[in-house]
């Protein structure tokens, strides 16, 4: 199933939570948030939000500067 991720084409299984596709890309356990249509989707909710065909989504990483 393809989904939209950063405006790129992802590829995952079927039935994919957010949670999954975290792990699926290797991201950071501290300092990222996923968006969906622009909504953060708090992170003990990753778990049960299930992945759709064409869904949007964005990670957003925190970045520290000076």
């Amino acid at each position: 199933m393809k989904i939209i991720l950063n405006n790129k084409p992802v590829e995952v299984k079927e039935g994919s939570s957010l949670s999954d596709l975290a792990s699926q890309l290797n991201l950071p356990a501290q300092g990222i948030a996923i968006a969906i249509d622009y909504k953060v989707i708090p992170r003990n909710m990753w778990v049960n939000t299930k992945l759709e065909e064409d869904l949007e989504l964005m990670v957003i990483e925190a970045v520290s500067g000076g």
